[in-house]
């Protein structure tokens, strides 16, 4: 698998195509100017035909994501895609611009996420107590569900919550170069 660091944006990065397999409200809190979205969990075979290749450079939050969907390309017989190492976190550390694109009244989809996980730990903890100390499990699914997203860089909380109405319609299949990638 062929991997590049940010700071490698003006050498071995130059000309490639960015592809975000992020989700559609990920990319629109921050992306890469000129990067298109093709959200990972949408992928299949038929899909990235003709769109993907060995000139893309693939992008999400840290690169877990991105590694994922280069050993599907490369089980697919699409190319080496290139992964870029920490993601857009480690790309705007490291001084490259980013878009910004957050729709006015919403929140960025970490901090949806972490306020309906409170609420539910706060909601297990109250009816625990005042209902039935059963409730208490919620608050322990919640707590272990934080730990194995920890773990793992995955959070189906996460993808739910993408895909709530005000979080849809943002950026979906979005602004890209012109340029097509070899397969």
């Amino acid at each position: 698998m062929k991997t590049a660091k940010p700071q490698e944006a003006g050498e071995k990065l130059q000309g490639k195509r960015f592809i975000d397999v992020r989700t559609a409200a990920e990319y629109d809190e921050k992306h890469i100017p000129g990067s298109e979205l093709i959200p990972l969990q949408d992928w299949s075979r038929e899909k990235l035909s003709g769109r993907v290749g060995e000139d893309c450079v693939l992008v999400c939050k840290s690169g877990k994501r991105s590694r994922m969907a280069a050993e599907k390309l490369a089980e697919w017989g699409y190319g080496d895609a290139v992964v870029l190492e920490g993601g857009v976190d480690e790309w705007e550390a490291c001084g490259h611009p980013v878009d910004r694109g957050v729709a006015a009244g919403v929140l960025p989809l970490e901090r949806q996420v972490r306020i309906v996980i409170g609420l539910l730990i706060v909601l297990g903890v109250v009816l625990g107590l005042t209902v039935n100390p059963l409730w208490q499990i919620l608050s322990g699914v919640m707590g272990a569900g934080l730990v194995f997203s920890g773990l793992t860089d995955w959070c189906g909380i996460a993808m739910i919550i993408a895909r709530l109405p005000w979080n849809r319609g943002r950026q979906s299949g979005a602004s890209g170069s012109p340029a097509q990638c070899r397969a």
